[in-house]
This record gives structure tokens, sequence and C-alpha cells, in this order.
């Protein structure tokens, strides 16, 4: 199943949202991970500082090859501490 139709049903099993453009360009992940890391983290920027890469550019043999090497391609928010020496 190629991603458009994978994304249609997700829609219809109400998955995804009707504009679901936050979820897969991973900008959902990194606004609900800013507002964790804002009460944890002393310097966190803003939601968009880091690399947010969504899966909208991935193609069908993307997913396959994920499949046959034991994998699932999934959007993740990481959040790290960066630390200054003084």
């Amino acid at each position: 199943m190629g991603f458009s139709d994978a994304l249609k049903k997700a829609q219809e099993l109400a998955y995804a949202e009707a504009d679901p453009s936050n979820d897969v360009e991973g900008r959902d992940a990194t606004y609900k991970l800013a507002i964790m890391a804002s009460g944890r983290l002393p310097h966190h920027g803003p939601p968009g500082a880091g690399l947010c890469e969504g899966i909208s550019r991935l193609a069908e043999p993307d997913f396959r090859y994920a499949k046959e090497l034991g994998y699932e391609i999934k959007l993740l928010a990481i959040a790290k501490q960066a630390w200054r020496r003084c």
C-alpha cells in the first residue's frame, strides 16, 4: 500500500486528522516534546529550533526495505540536554 492510500485509510479509521500535515511532517511530536522539555531542560529552544523531518518524503521502497530488515518506520521526538563548559 502506498503512502497516500495508507494515510487515507488512517484518516478513515480516525488515526490521522483531516489535515494530517503536522503529524506526518513531525511537527506535532516536536510541539509535544517542547512542552515536556520546558519543565525539565533549562535551556530548551522554541519548537522548530532543532531538526524536524517527517515521513511524507518516504516512498514505498523505504517501508518495504525496513520491513525486510525487520525494522519499522516511526516518528520520534528526542531531546538532549546540551552541557556547557564554564
